[in-house]
């Protein structure tokens, strides 16, 4: 996950009282693509938010909606309560 990325889902994780440390980001399956001779990392990332154990995997790359699917989840508190 690049640093610009990162500090999105720290801002937006604190405007909802809550800690990157408490997620974990694993990415998976990392491959590179090319879209009209644009460069990018694309795969797959499993956020696990650590005090309920709730995971959600994630689409990665240009043509993906992360960070962005994410952010939406926070917002509806996926990660608090099971479904």
């Amino acid at each position: 996950m690049d640093k610009d990325v990162k500090q999105d889902i720290e801002n937006t994780l604190a405007s909802y009282g809550l800690k990157i440390a408490d997620f974990d980001f694993k990415e998976t399956d990392l491959t590179v693509e090319n879209v009209d001779g644009i460069y990018s990392k694309a795969g797959e990332i499993i956020v696990t938010y650590k005090p309920t154990g709730i995971s959600k995997r994630y689409q990665t790359g240009m043509l993906s909606t992360f960070p962005g699917d994410f952010d939406g989840d926070i917002r509806i508190n996926l990660y608090k309560t099971r479904q």
